[in-house]
């Protein structure tokens, strides 16, 4: 008998996505089919729930599987991102223009000579 396509993607559906059929009910030669359309069809985590929920058993899941292409890997996690530096605090030289602070050193009159007075 010619195996036909609406009921392969129907079984499929009932068996791995519903749970309303088992391989075990369906006929002999859907079974093949059946795993092969849920392969091409079906995610991973859609299988696995399928044996998780125990619609499927480990072998029919294996049988599935391996006729999936390989697993994709899990995305690399996002890198963490490195801590902003703590800015030191600024520099202040004394007496260079900062008016909050007093300069250093005054500027006094020269020393008179002998025989000058420094009054004016």
């Amino acid at each position: 008998m010619a195996v036909l396509p609406f009921l392969v993607s129907s079984y499929a559906r009932e068996i791995y996505l519903y749970n309303n059929r088992t391989f075990p009910v369906i006929k002999q030669e859907y079974v093949q089919p059946v795993k092969q359309y849920a392969a091409a069809t079906y995610s991973y985590d859609q299988i696995d729930n399928a044996l998780a929920k125990g619609w499927i058993t480990a072998q029919e899941h294996a049988d599935t599987t391996a006729l999936m292409p390989p697993r994709p890997a899990p995305p690399a996690p996002e890198p963490t991102p490195e801590p902003e530096p703590t800015p030191e605090p600024p520099v202040t030289i004394p007496g260079t223009g900062d008016p909050s602070s007093p300069p250093e050193t005054t500027l006094e009159s020269p020393p008179a000579q002998e025989g000058e007075s420094n009054a004016g």
